[in-house]
């Protein structure tokens, strides 16, 4: 039988219920059920597409077995996918930073849950070189923040959502890949060590290779401040911090249409 894809659970995690296993079985999903300490042999052995663990806030201690494998892990990329019933942003923070790279919410319906398997499973596929579908190109969205946590968060949000994500930690290098890369747009933050984002806005517009890409602003500035500083720096929007990602999904998309349509 030809699998559309390996997914690991651990044995005994009471939110992988039968009901999930049901599901993964009808989406011709391979199972491999492991114990917390034969876990690493086996994402060496097998290299799974993904494992799909469950957490559920307050207690995290299933993030220490995610902590613990993410340094040594061993064989092709795997991505890690978090089973939950609700979450805080804080909690989304904190399980970002252990090594999970998407969530997928229960209560489930059975469509909603394979379209969502579906989607890391090829995304992952996409980065092994294992993919069989025709290769489009995807938008590119440059990250520009001196804090790795919120790198984390955006790279999970936005490649989700279909998008190739690029970093830079701070304004200089920011400058730098923008010209090199030409990203779809660029998220930029304002309060950074160095040259700050209202700099690095006016840079950019000022230079023909990058005065044409949209340039969205995170900030927990002042809204009144942050308003005149971005307008000096003809910035396009502006999302503040901690943002909503429904909305900052919504703005990119909106300019990314605007900006294409100027091509028309």
């Amino acid at each position: 039988m030809a699998y559309r894809g390996k997914v690991v659970v651990i044995a005994d995690d009471p939110m992988v219920t039968p009901e999930i296993r049901d599901y993964l079985r009808s989406g011709e999903f391979e199972i491999f059920e492991s114990r917390p300490d034969a876990l690493l042999p086996l994402l060496s052995s097998q290299s799974p597409h993904a494992l799909l663990i469950g957490v559920s806030p307050p207690d995290f201690s299933a993030l220490s077995m995610i902590e613990s494998i993410r340094p040594s892990s061993q064989g092709k990329p795997c991505l890690v996918i978090a089973l939950m019933r609700e979450y805080t942003r804080d909690d989304e923070e904190r399980i970002l930073r252990s090594g999970v790279d998407g969530f997928l919410l229960l209560p489930v319906s059975k469509g909603e849950f394979l379209k969502g398997m579906g989607y890391f499973v090829e995304l992952i596929k996409d980065e092994r070189g294992e993919s069989q579908r025709a290769s489009s190109r995807r938008h590119r969205i440059l990250v520009v923040d001196d804090d790795p946590s919120i790198q984390k968060l955006l790279k999970a949000h936005l490649s989700l959502a279909g998008f190739e994500v690029i970093h830079a930690l701070n304004g200089e290098d920011g400058l730098k890949v923008a010209v090199a890369d030409r990203p779809d747009l660029i998220l930029l933050d304002v309060m950074m060590p160095g040259m700050k984002g209202f700099e690095v806005c006016q840079q950019l517009k000022s230079q023909e290779e990058t005065g044409d890409i949209p340039v969205i602003f995170l900030t927990s500035l002042s809204a009144f401040q942050e308003r005149m500083e971005g307008l000096k720096s003809s910035a396009d929007d502006y999302i503040a911090k901690p943002f909503v990602r429904s909305e900052l999904l919504a703005r990119i998309r909106a300019l990314l249409r605007t900006r294409e349509s100027s091509f028309i």
